[in-house]
């Protein structure tokens, strides 16, 4: 269960229930992303990683990973950071589609990660904000 350096091109997290697809996230250029829950316990996971157009990336086993901790034990320091900024992100989610109105979450989401309006389809990016793809349209339209 590899974890990715995306260092060219764009992807994002999904997961299928009752033939519905859910975007869970997106990651640009030189972002970090991975499946955390099957990456940590080395389980299959519920969730995908998918490109949405022509990239490479890097990847580490997370046996691989402990071994480098072993060589180079300013890694963890690294690796911490990266699991902190992941439960803020999850954090923000959760409060950013609980609390706020579908025009706020669009408005936030054009004002923090406008590349992937031009790389994600409107019905991701729909799911993503937690609406439907009209009501992303009607959104669209009155801004």
């Amino acid at each position: 269960f590899p974890s990715h350096d995306s260092t060219q091109g764009s992807a994002r997290s999904f997961y299928l229930k009752d033939n519905k697809d859910t975007t869970v996230s997106f990651t640009l250029e030189y972002e970090f992303t991975t499946t955390m829950h099957s990456f940590i316990t080395r389980k299959p996971s519920y969730e995908n990683i998918e490109a949405m157009e022509k990239t490479i990336s890097g990847k580490i086993s997370h046996e691989d990973l402990w071994n480098l901790f072993e060589i180079y034990p300013n890694l963890e320091r690294t690796y911490r950071l990266i699991l902190e900024q992941y439960y803020i992100t999850l954090e923000e989610q959760l409060i950013f589609s609980k609390f706020k109105s579908a025009k706020e979450r669009y408005l936030e989401f054009m004002e923090t990660r406008p590349k992937i309006i031009h790389k994600a389809s409107v019905g991701q990016i729909a799911s993503y904000l937690d609406m439907s793809i009209e009501t992303l349209s009607r959104i669209r339209g009155k801004i």
